[in-house]
């Protein structure tokens, strides 16, 4: 999408599901061990945050984009390494 920001995609799939491949994908983010000379923090830890939201009838692409983002703000405000749902709040 930009920058460090992309969409994942799960067809058919409750916002459960993507929330539980979503912890599996940031659970590995954590424990990887990033090289010294490629972070900029000196803890060398990665973070992912991510915003989630459910392709509803009726909303158009650009509409279900715009509520990841919107989740995926709310997530780093709270605490850079959150995973938000549309409608509530899951770190």
């Amino acid at each position: 999408i930009g920058g460090d920001e992309f969409a994942i995609i799960f067809p058919d799939q409750t916002a459960e599901m993507a929330y539980n491949s979503m912890v599996s994908v940031k659970l590995h983010l954590e424990r990887a061990n990033i090289h010294p000379d490629l972070s900029r923090d000196s803890r060398h830890q990665v973070t992912f945050s991510c915003g989630i939201s459910l392709f509803a009838k009726g909303l158009t692409k650009d509409e279900v984009i715009a509520a990841s983002d919107e989740e995926l703000m709310h997530a780093k405000r709270k605490s850079r390494n959150c995973i938000a749902i549309k409608g509530r709040r899951i770190t």
